[in-house]
C-alpha cells in the first residue's frame, strides 16, 4: 500500500512538474508582457481577505480534491472554462482516476498580494502543495478573470522574483 501511495506522490509531483512546463512555453498570450510602470497594488486590511485571495484559495482547494480523486466536476467554479490552467489539468484528469484516489493532498498559500497588472487582476503568492510522500514549493502568479461577478484562475505562471515579490521567509 505505501509504494502505491509513494507511487501515486511521484506521479502527482511529475503531473505538477509538466504542468508548471507546460505553462513556461505556452503561447505568449499567456507569458508577463513587460510593465510600463509598476503594478498597481489592491489594498486590504488585516481584517478581510480580498476576494480574489479567497477565490485562489478556493480553487487550490479545489485542485487538491482533484489531485486525490481525478473528478474534474470539483474545478467547476474556480477555474475559467476556457483558460490555459483549466485545460492542463483536464488533461490529467484520466491519469488521475487511474490512481483511485491517492490523496488527501493540500495546497497552502502565503504571502498573497492582488496586483491590477496588464494581464488583469493577479494574485501573487508563496505556494505550498503537500500530500502522501509529496512535499513542492513554487512562487506563483495566478491570473484571474471574472465570469459571472466571480473570479475564476485563467492561469498560473512562476513568479520568480516578478514584480518584486518576494516569498515569505521561513524563519
Amino acid at each position: 500500500m505505501s509504494r502505491l501511495r509513494l507511487g501515486a506522490g511521484i506521479l502527482l509531483v511529475v503531473a505538477l512538474a509538466a504542468t508548471w512546463a507546460a505553462l513556461a512555453s505556452h503561447p505568449r498570450d499567456n507569458r508577463r508582457p513587460p510593465l510600463s510602470e509598476p503594478p498597481e497594488a489592491i489594498p486590504s486590511s488585516p481584517q478581510t481577505t480580498p476576494p480574489e485571495v479567497r477565490a485562489v484559495r478556493e480553487a487550490l482547494d479545489a485542485w487538491a480534491a482533484f489531485a486525490g480523486s481525478g473528478d474534474a466536476s470539483v474545478l467547476v467554479g474556480h477555474f475559467h472554462p476556457g483558460g490555459p490552467q483549466s485545460a492542463l489539468l483536464l488533461h490529467e484528469a484520466r491519469s488521475l482516476r487511474a490512481l483511485g484516489g491517492s490523496g488527501p493532498y493540500r495546497f497552502q498559500m502565503s504571502g498573497a498580494r492582488v496586483l491590477n497588472t496588464e494581464r488583469g487582476r493577479t494574485v501573487l503568492a508563496g505556494v505550498r502543495f503537500t500530500g502522501p510522500g509529496v512535499s513542492a514549493s513554487w512562487r506563483w502568479e495566478v491570473v484571474l478573470r471574472q465570469s459571472d461577478g466571480r473570479w475564476l484562475v485563467w492561469t498560473v505562471l512562476d513568479a520568480g522574483e516578478a514584480l518584486g515579490f518576494r516569498a515569505p521567509s521561513r524563519a
